[in-house]
């Protein structure tokens, strides 16, 4: 029981962080994590 409770608290905390950091990078925030992203797997697929 007590597991449980202590999954849901700590999962629900993670969520929460999760979302509340999607909504302060916002949409401009996510394309440019998405073009690093981008340059960084370029960059290492031509190694």
């Amino acid at each position: 029981m007590a597991k449980g409770v202590l999954w849901f608290v700590f999962f629900g905390l993670a969520k929460t962080c999760q979302y509340t950091a999607v909504l302060i990078l916002g949409k401009a925030g996510i394309e440019r994590l998405r073009k690093i992203f981008k340059a960084y797997r370029s960059d290492v697929g031509s190694r």
